[in-house]
């Protein structure tokens, strides 16, 4: 139903508007009139029309300026001006403020119809295409926290090259292009749920500094922040830190210790940032509550590891690779493969890529896949199986992985094999 005023000062005029409407559009419109440009003003600010047919020459306030008045609060409402003389130049001016049409009197009653329809079917269509939009809109809200944690994940685990981070970015409406990770442990003896504690440190985040934040162990939350294009240094992502343990502090009575990554220039660069603000995280106490991994080197750490030499270095990966060959089917992590080699996942991560070329997850991945083709060329094993096999958990992510790296899915790859 839609709301439609009639404004002329001629009583006639509007009684057969109004019959024409009546006649040929009574189920679809509730109709009201204004005599004037001052009652035309009035009655648009208490009804809201979707169309408005009104004359130009009227007294007082003629109707190019009561359109141009009711335009400031009613910008999407139809106008449609009607005239018993060819005022070129008024309609002219009456475009920008969307006005559609442009009918001269006396006009026929056929004509006339026509112009509503046309009207009528215009609104129908905005009002569909809004309805369409908050419909998207409802589904894509009741997807957005499986799309951020997907998205969060990914960065953790390094898999951004897996997944369409550019779409999944517009789904939670922030861009992480330039951004930096925090690692917030929670340490109290209180029973506190942790989604809730994730959902207030976003709350935190504004247009300028967005936040998402991901619950990764049952006292830690990953928190990627967008950073401001005038960053200074490090100190803004210090600051919201410092914001962060207040609030948790003030609001639940936590005591946190937080670790800060550097600002990744592009989002790819952004799971590197995660491992420095997990290594920050691990020299935080209650000297130093909050820590910058920029800052690791002004402080007595005891970490020797940057000062090992290659022999070791070599000895550590080969023991890394034959760990992989051997639990490569099941779960592997930075944390438990550095844990496994006794250094630190930062030390572990730059190493492993200095020395192999690639980075540690995407080695695995390759690894995983080239266990998979060997299965697959043999045929003992369907899809399921083989995913399940080489440390995948979810056949359908183990196939669009397989598809990343060769090009073709596992059952296309199995067909030109056999």
């Amino acid at each position: 139903m839609f709301n439609v005023l009639i404004a002329d000062d001629e009583e006639l005029e509007r009684r057969a508007i109004r019959n024409i409407i009546l006649n040929n559009f009574n189920s679809d419109c509730s109709i009201y009139e204004a005599k004037n440009g001052r009652e035309a003003i009035e009655l648009g600010e208490r009804i809201r029309p979707d169309l408005v047919i009104i004359d130009i020459k009227m007294p007082g306030i003629n109707g190019i300026e009561a359109i141009k008045e009711m335009h400031k609060n009613l910008p999407d409402t139809y106008f449609i001006i009607v005239t018993a003389y060819d005022y070129f130049n008024y309609a002219k001016e009456a475009i920008e403020y969307n006005v559609k049409q442009y009918i001269l009197k006396p006009f026929k009653r056929e004509d006339f119809t026509l112009k509503i329809r046309d009207a009528l079917e215009y609104l129908k269509h905005i009002q569909d295409k809004r309805r369409r939009e908050l419909e998207l809109k409802e589904k894509l809200y009741s997807i957005k926290p499986v799309v951020k944690n997907e998205l969060c994940s990914s960065i953790i685990h390094d898999r951004l090259s897996f997944i369409d981070f550019k779409l999944y970015q517009e789904a939670v409406n922030m861009s992480l292009q330039k951004a930096y990770s925090m690692a917030i442990r929670i340490i109290s003896s209180n029973s506190f749920k942790l989604s809730i504690i994730r959902e207030y440190i976003e709350e935190l985040g504004n247009e300028s500094t967005g936040i998402i934040a991901y619950c990764l162990t049952k006292d830690k939350i990953i928190a990627f922040c967008k950073a401001q294009e005038d960053l200074e240094g490090d100190k803004d992502s210090e600051d919201m830190a410092r914001k962060i343990r207040r609030m948790l502090r003030d609001k639940f009575n936590l005591n946190t210790y937080i670790g800060i990554g550097s600002v990744s220039k592009d989002i790819l660069e952004l799971p590197n940032s995660y491992i420095q603000s997990e290594e920050a995280l691990k020299y935080c106490g209650e000297k130093e509550k909050i820590l910058h991994f920029n800052k690791l080197n002004f402080h007595d750490l005891s970490n020797q590891e940057f000062k090992e030499e290659p022999e070791h270095n070599k000895k550590m990966l080969n023991l890394a690779l034959e760990y992989i060959r051997k639990n490569y089917n099941k779960e592997i992590t930075l944390e438990s493969i550095s844990a496994h080699v006794n250094v630190s996942s930062f030390y572990f991560s730059k190493c492993f890529k200095e020395s192999i070329g690639i980075n540690f997850i995407d080695y695995l991945t390759e690894f995983r896949i080239e266990a998979a083709k060997d299965m697959l060329k043999k045929g003992e094993f369907n899809i399921k199986e083989i995913c399940f096999e080489v440390g995948y958990s979810d056949p359908n992510y183990f196939s669009r992985v397989f598809k990343k790296i060769e090009g073709v899915s596992p059952t296309e790859y199995k067909s030109k094999m056999l």
